[in-house]
């Protein structure tokens, strides 16, 4: 098999590696602690599916997909799955790894795999949502100019090209109602790459919200940094990072005004000697500062370079997952692990890698499923 990047995963020891540290399915369970339910995962592989397990980690339901998802799903109010779909044509190489994080449809599928509704763009990656008027919010790219490359700061050697992204909101019947460019609105005398990333692109959004009628929330994970958008004028309100937060996922907002962020630390640039770890936060966006933290002891016990999220639980739990490992946990407020589940399912991914992936996982309670009963 040829690989995109020489000497990742070339090797059948590197891709059985994971498969012989580390336990899978259910490793973990304190039913008087744990937030009960349904937990909704979707392995980042050819597995193509989207899995709904028990507490004790058995399979309920499972979605079988004509593709691998990209990269994650959540149930609808009306208990239809919605899932972001990798779709493979002439973009699936746009850079040595956009396979990895590529998208190309957003779907909602019935209980039993039909699907009933279906947008395409296939610059579409990472992240897109279905909004209340029935379409969507979702991240596409687009290629820069080499004008406009050119002014990019910051980052390794040059590239061929470079990417940027863009913001798109859609109708129920796929009309585009507003659209966001990086290229137009971001400013390259401030936003500026580290110099540990590439070139391939210059931001590299992994999520696209609503926090308002108004504003648009934006992670960028090249930039370390969050971004606050006026929609009307599409002019940025606010940054954020980097710092606290580096190569950050999932942000969402909390009841008391806050984000939860997953920090992944990629970039946290803290010298030759430093130690990778990530940790989850709670971000105080009007004292820019993290006013709650878990990370693991020793900290390199909970790392993920990339992917990942976490959610607030109706209990106050907090569901992680650990994205690179395809670690799924909960924990109480304090740090205490609950539960915790082990994606069994390794298979390849957009580039040939054997892994067990997943981006995120969200946990319904289970009066939410009427044909499980």
């Amino acid at each position: 098999m040829n690989h995109p990047l020489p000497g990742w995963g070339d090797s059948p020891v590197d891709q059985v590696t994971w498969r012989r540290v580390a336990k899978t399915g259910l490793t973990a369970y304190n039913p008087e602690k744990a937030c009960d339910g349904y937990t909704l995962f979707c392995p980042l592989n050819e597995t193509n599916a989207a899995i709904l397990i028990d507490m004790e980690g058995n399979e309920v339901h499972r979605w079988q997909l004509d593709c691998q998802p990209g990269n994650y799903g959540v149930i609808l109010p009306n208990g239809n799955l919605f899932l972001n779909a990798k779709i493979r044509d002439d973009l699936w190489n746009w850079t040595p790894t956009y396979s990895l994080f590529k998208g190309g449809a957003l779907r909602e599928y019935d209980w039993d795999g039909n699907i009933v509704w279906e947008h395409i763009d296939l610059h579409h990656h990472h992240d897109g949502r279905r909004l209340p008027h029935g379409g969507a919010i979702y991240l596409s790219m687009e290629q820069l100019t080499e004008a406009q490359a050119a002014k990019v700061k910051g980052g390794g050697p040059p590239t061929a090209h470079m990417l940027a992204d863009v913001v798109k909101e859609v109708d129920a019947g796929g009309n585009l109602l507003w659209e966001w460019h990086a290229a137009e609105h971001l400013d390259t005398d401030i936003d500026i790459l580290p110099d540990s990333v590439n070139r391939w692109e210059w931001t590299h959004l992994n999520a696209a919200l609503p926090l308002d009628d108004d504003r648009i929330l934006m992670s960028s994970r090249q930039l370390s940094r969050l971004f606050i958008i006026d929609k009307a004028s599409g002019k940025v309100l606010d940054r954020f990072g980097p710092g606290p937060f580096y190569g950050q996922h999932d942000p969402h907002p909390l009841p008391n005004g806050n984000l939860l962020i997953f920090d992944n630390g990629s970039y946290r640039g803290l010298g030759s000697g430093a130690i990778s770890y990530s940790r989850v936060i709670e971000f105080d966006m009007a004292r820019r500062e993290v006013v709650w933290e878990y990370k693991d002891m020793p900290v390199f016990n909970f790392q993920s370079a990339f992917i990942s999220g976490a959610e607030v639980l109706p209990n106050g739990n907090i569901l992680i997952a650990e994205g690179a490992k395809g670690r799924i946990f909960q924990i109480t407020r304090e740090g205490e692990v609950v539960w915790e589940y082990i994606n069994p399912y390794f298979d390849e991914n957009g580039i040939g890698w054997i892994w067990n992936s997943v981006q995120e996982a969200k946990l319904y309670p289970k009066d939410r499923f009427p044909a499980l009963k």
